[in-house]
């Protein structure tokens, strides 16, 4: 993780419990002497050794609790210095933000290269909530979440709101935890239904597909079976026509969001920005021509024009 995580907590911890009590939780922690730099990584596990120090040290509250209070010292400290207005203007409404939230972390990616960002994903929404879905290769930050959500919700948005996590478990090298927050949505609810009344219009003539991969050069159609249909000109031209009719696996890596590749989460994630990678293969060794086979090419061309008609 990127130091602005741990140096939020440093900065309002020791703002919350005093200078001499926080240096013994470094002490504790075996991170007395660390400076942390927001641009430099960190292991994972300082966070749960800072929370651990705080359970022991200070006693307030366990090892998870520590964790929401790191969460909330994140949102705080991004809005102390100008975060929060990437932060507000990801919605209207906290439903929109949630749906949006994954997209941020995308764009952050631009600001420190390395981020391995998780995935919050909203899966299912009604007047009293969402059920969210997070996925992340990390372990051990359930409840930093939960802190991050409590205090966007209050700061940004004026909602009171319960977190409760509904399912956890493990796919492969990804952990998936699958919160239910409780809050007033009644707004965003509304808002929904309206645009899809509008969306229903048909204000728009049909368009053929043949003009829809002119406007998107790099466009792509998959079937249900995830199965490359159609692509556009620059993916033939990258490719290859023996795409077409081939798995987009064979051809694509994904990158984000970080889950496992199905047309059932492809349906689900529809408003979450793909990023994918294409399996260009390099060019083979022996494909490669080498001095000797320039020399030879060279002796072949000499020999050939000396066959050709001499001029007087």
């Amino acid at each position: 993780m990127y130091g602005m995580l741990l140096l939020s907590a440093c900065q309002y911890g020791q703002a919350e419990y005093g200078d001499a009590m926080w240096s013994k939780v470094l002490e504790f922690a075996g991170v007395k002497n660390t400076v942390f730099d927001p641009h430099v990584r960190y292991p994972d596990h300082i966070f749960t050794q800072l929370a651990e120090a705080c359970t022991v040290l200070i006693g307030e509250g366990d090892h998870d609790d520590y964790m929401v209070f790191f969460g909330r010292c994140f949102v705080r400290y991004c809005s102390s210095y100008g975060y929060d207005k990437v932060l507000r203007r990801a919605g209207r409404y906290f439903c929109h933000f949630l749906q949006e939230v994954d997209n941020l972390h995308a764009q952050l990616r631009f600001s420190f290269h390395k981020m391995r960002s998780p995935s919050m994903i909203v899966t299912k929404f009604d007047a009293e909530g969402a059920i969210l879905q997070y996925r992340s290769c990390r372990v051990g930050f359930t409840h930093y979440v939960i802190g991050q959500l409590l205090q966007i919700a209050n700061d940004f948005y004026n909602l009171q709101l319960q977190v409760t996590v509904v399912g956890e478990e493990v796919l492969g090298d990804i952990n998936c935890i699958s919160y239910r927050l409780d809050f007033d949505n009644r707004d965003f609810l509304q808002d929904f239904h309206q645009k899809e009344i509008d969306f229903s219009r048909p204000s728009l003539p049909n368009t053929s597909l043949h003009i829809i991969l002119q406007l998107f050069p790099c466009g792509i159609v998959m079937d249900s079976k995830l199965r490359v249909r159609v692509a556009g000109e620059r993916i033939h031209q990258l490719l290859g026509s023996s795409l077409i009719g081939s798995p987009f696996v064979n051809y694509f890596s994904i990158r984000r969001p970080v889950m496992q590749f199905s047309w059932k989460e492809v349906v689900i994630h529809d408003r979450v920005a793909w990023e994918v990678v294409a399996r260009i293969k390099a060019p083979s060794p022996s494909s490669t021509p080498t001095p000797s086979d320039l020399q030879n090419s060279s002796s072949q061309n000499k020999s050939g024009t000396s066959d050709c008609p001499q001029n007087p």
